[in-house]
């Protein structure tokens, strides 16, 4: 870029909003998640040595029936005490195998959902105290993460941001009312030209849905922060769905453009268990916690290193002679630092 300087001036007055990680609450984040949280950021320093006004937007998954599931757990096993990340990832896994055994479960973690958006229900502000509280857990356990690669983020607006903003929902339900189709469950959709399947928004009882909550979004993000550029830094799997998000947008609003999904492959995991390769499943525990990695490669880079304490100090050598000396926090930074550019090299290359 120094040697281009006209670069610098591209984006001048122009606003990029660059989605990206993107991860569920009340679970650890997983190795999957690498690959977009790296390349988003990376996405995001380019733009900003542009010239660009960079938005970087973490659009939490906090809603819905991943979270319902959460709220019926936790009392369904009657916890008490202090929870942490870890807690809430092994009960997420905890109640999601009792539903599998016992299926009836289900229609308690639907009722814990449709209580959510029902701010007229009595248990409704235990729950939203509930959800708080998980989210609240998360977010902390987040940006301890993020700091590791240096990552901030301009906007924390999740799914339940605008599932509960009634005003903007209403205003996607009024413009799109003429277009909208019933079907025979009761449930309202679009239909996408060039898109074979139906764009569904609302249920039969008029709770929304996560597309209706991306589509809320982009309408958000377009009207507050008025963006040339959107782009989206999401797995393959989410092709189709965004195809649908983007052409709900062009339905509900034509002033709304240049929306892109940057995909990329998915990030699997060998199972050994089944002996192959698959996403894993928060559901059933079977993922590789972040910082179970970072915390493995640096101990595998601090046992590649030739050193040895003394004094408080620690020494590297080469052929057995001292070539520098470190104190044990510069050490530890050092290694720490080499180990995550292995880590963010292998998630960009």
């Amino acid at each position: 870029l120094h040697e281009f300087p006209f670069w610098k001036n591209i984006g001048e007055n122009k606003v990029v909003c660059i989605d990206f990680s993107s991860p569920n609450i009340a679970k650890n984040l997983g190795f999957h998640h690498i690959r977009s949280t790296l390349t988003g950021n990376f996405l995001s320093n380019i733009y900003e040595k542009s010239g660009y006004d960079v938005k970087k937007l973490n659009f939490l998954g906090d809603w819905g029936s991943g979270v319902a599931k959460l709220i019926f757990g936790y009392e369904y096993f009657n916890y008490s005490g202090e929870m942490t990340i870890d807690k809430l990832h092994q009960l997420y896994v905890k109640i999601s195998e009792e539903i599998k055994q016992n299926l009836e479960l289900q229609d308690d973690v639907n009722l814990v959902e449709t209580i959510l958006e029902d701010n007229t229900h009595g248990c409704h502000d235990k729950y939203i105290n509930m959800w708080n509280t998980f989210k609240e857990i998360t977010l902390n356990d987040l940006k301890k993460m993020y700091k590791y690669f240096d990552i901030t983020f301009d906007d924390y607006n999740g799914e339940s941001f605008f599932a509960t903003n009634d005003q903007l929902i209403n205003l996607i339900k009024n413009r799109l009312s003429d277009k909208l189709k019933t079907s025979s469950t009761g449930s309202q959709y679009l239909d996408i030209p060039k898109i074979k399947e139906p764009c569904y928004l609302f249920k039969s009882n008029g709770e929304t849905i996560y597309t209706t909550r991306d589509l809320a979004a982009i309408k958000y993000r377009y009207d507050t922060y008025n963006f040339s550029k959107m782009l989206y830094v999401v797995d393959s799997g989410q092709n189709l769905h965004f195809k649908k998000v983007f052409g709900a947008t062009k339905i509900l609003d034509p002033n709304i453009k240049n929306m892109e999904h940057l995909d990329f492959g998915q990030v699997l995991m060998f199972d050994e268990e089944e002996n192959v390769w698959s996403k894993g499943s928060s559901r059933s525990g079977k993922t590789f916690k972040l910082i179970d990695i970072i915390n493995l490669l640096i101990k595998k880079q601090k046992e590649k290193t030739k050193h040895y304490e003394k004094d408080n100090k620690i020494y590297l050598t080469k052929h057995n002679q001292i070539i520098t000396e470190f104190t044990k926090e510069e050490f530890e930074n050092n290694i720490t630092n080499i180990a995550l550019s292995g880590l963010i090299f292998d998630a960009l290359r």
